[in-house]
């Protein structure tokens, strides 16, 4: 990444960054309405470790396909709306809907599939993953996270970017204690 893409990123999420508070708000907004979540990526590395780390520009939220209706009416009333139905998704997860606020905060609805979860299964180091989920802790609150084997399945697939190797260090950590 060259030095101006980094400085245009830091600026992004200094300004439109995804905040704690937010993301508790936003997950437990869910959960309320029913629609099961999973955090994932750098926030759901800060949520494993019980607390945030650095700044992120958006929040990565696993959901089941057929939970997506669900999770945009849920969003919905919390200013969130769709800013692109259809974004490129990742090699395990193709798909992907991307929601803004009036703010410019971001998240990335990641829909999973069965295809997904076994794509990302056959992608694992080890045989066996463990559960997809377990909590962690934001704010003071419980929140689901993507397990750290899993995570570190979905990162196998395309070359890390600095934040990344952090995010994976740690992940390992995580796992192998």
């Amino acid at each position: 990444m060259s030095p101006a893409e980094v400085l245009r990123r830091g600026v992004r999420a200094w300004l439109f960054g995804m905040p704690a508070p937010e993301v508790v708000r936003l997950t437990s907004a869910l959960t309320a309405a029913g629609v099961a979540v999973a955090v994932a990526g750098g926030w759901g590395v800060d949520a494993l470790l019980g607390a945030g780390r650095r700044r992120h520009l958006d929040l990565d939220l696993l959901v089941e396909a057929e939970l997506m209706p669900a999770a945009l009416a849920a969003l919905a009333p919390l200013g969130y709306g769709v800013h692109r139905a259809d974004a490129p998704g990742g090699w395990w997860a193709p798909v992907v809907q991307v929601l803004r606020n009036s703010r410019s905060r971001t998240v990335e609805l990641i829909v999973m599939t069965p295809d997904g979860w076994a794509a990302l299964a056959t992608r694992a180091a080890s045989g066996d993953l463990g559960p997809r989920t377990v909590l962690g802790r934001l704010q003071g609150r419980d929140v689901s996270c993507l397990a750290p084997a899993w995570q570190l399945a979905a990162h196998a697939g395309y070359p890390p970017r600095r934040r990344d190797r952090r995010d994976l260090d740690t992940l390992r950590r995580l796992v192998s204690p």
